[in-house]
């Protein structure tokens, strides 16, 4: 009697020991798996052509030369942050913009 009793107790302390490990095992490798899965995610994304059309993925950033008769126009990827388009080209503003006092000077001076 005493010995089926020791034996049905070690059975049950062998079935809750892998339960709760097993549930260890699995909080533990969800978060690997997930972010695996992520950082894929992210590979795959970057194997896309760029395409310059899409305008809510670039960036278009003008600086005007000091004698205001021409720009730099430059195009950002937003997402990869690759230059896409580097020209140089007439403003379409006049001199006087040009002119004008910056609106933004580092150290407020």
């Amino acid at each position: 009697m005493r010995a089926a009793r020791q034996r049905r107790d070690a059975r049950i302390s062998l079935w809750s020991t892998l339960a709760v490990s097993l549930f260890y095992v699995v909080l533990l490798s969800a978060p690997l798996v997930i972010g695996s899965m992520v950082v894929m995610g992210n590979f795959r994304g970057q194997s896309e052509p760029i395409n310059s059309a899409a305008s809510n993925r670039t960036a278009h950033f003008s600086s005007p030369s000091r004698d205001g008769t021409s720009c730099r126009n430059l195009i950002f990827d937003n997402k990869t942050a690759q230059l896409l388009e580097d020209k140089v080209e007439l403003c379409a503003h006049s001199v006087s913009q040009a002119n004008s006092a910056p609106r933004f000077n580092w150290g407020g001076k």
